[in-house]
């Protein structure tokens, strides 16, 4: 391997080791708001019945599983990155047969891409300026990372992804997609900050 090729596979290491850092801190920050807001709706006197109960079922679910979700978060940030794996295909497939798309997940389909544009509206400049970084340390490496894996979309359905195998209900979800938007727009500016 060339000094050039060396020197390119060291930097995305760097780069992979703050991303993964950095995410975990993202969904650390995610899944504790999400737990929080929660409790608050418990406590709070005035939430409607059937609310309480919702958020009940988003909380036994999040402290069962928090450590799981965290960590497939974690495992396809990763593979994302390093073009191991293609995030959000499924539903790109999906998308194509909307005939097949229950209400709920084209529903959530939407509310990701919503709350990605908002969030990506902020940071417009870092991530074209890391797509181009990206591209061009790929041209020296034997893989190319993926341009996209820090968008706010990409992020989005790394979230999705990491809740699919649960049974909640979409307005339970929306929870951590609600926790989701509030943190990005704060944590990722340090994120991108870093990488750049």
């Amino acid at each position: 391997m060339s000094s050039d090729n060396t020197n390119c596979k060291e930097i995305f290491e760097e780069i992979k080791s703050f991303s993964i850092e950095r995410i975990s801190e993202l969904i650390k920050q995610v899944l504790e708001k999400t737990e929080q807001t929660c409790v608050d709706i418990g406590k709070d006197l005035d939430s409607e019945f059937d609310e309480k109960v919702e958020a009940d079922l988003t909380l036994d679910y999040l402290r069962q599983n928090k450590e799981e979700i965290g960590h497939q978060f974690l495992k396809q940030s990763s593979e994302t990155l390093a073009g191991e794996k293609i995030v959000g295909e499924s539903n790109q497939d999906l998308s194509l047969t909307l005939s097949l798309v229950d209400d709920d997940t084209l529903d959530e389909m939407i509310l990701i891409g919503e709350i990605a544009g908002k969030i990506q509206d902020h940071y417009e400049h870092h991530l074209k300026a890391l797509k181009r970084g990206l591209v061009r340390l790929g041209k020296n490496l034997d893989f190319e990372p993926e341009p996209e894996a820090f968008s706010p979309k990409k992020l989005a359905l790394l979230l999705s992804e990491s809740l699919k195998e649960s049974e909640l209900s979409l307005s339970n979800k929306k929870r951590f997609y609600n926790a989701f938007r509030d943190i990005a727009k704060v944590e990722l500016e340090t994120f991108y900050g870093g990488l750049l």
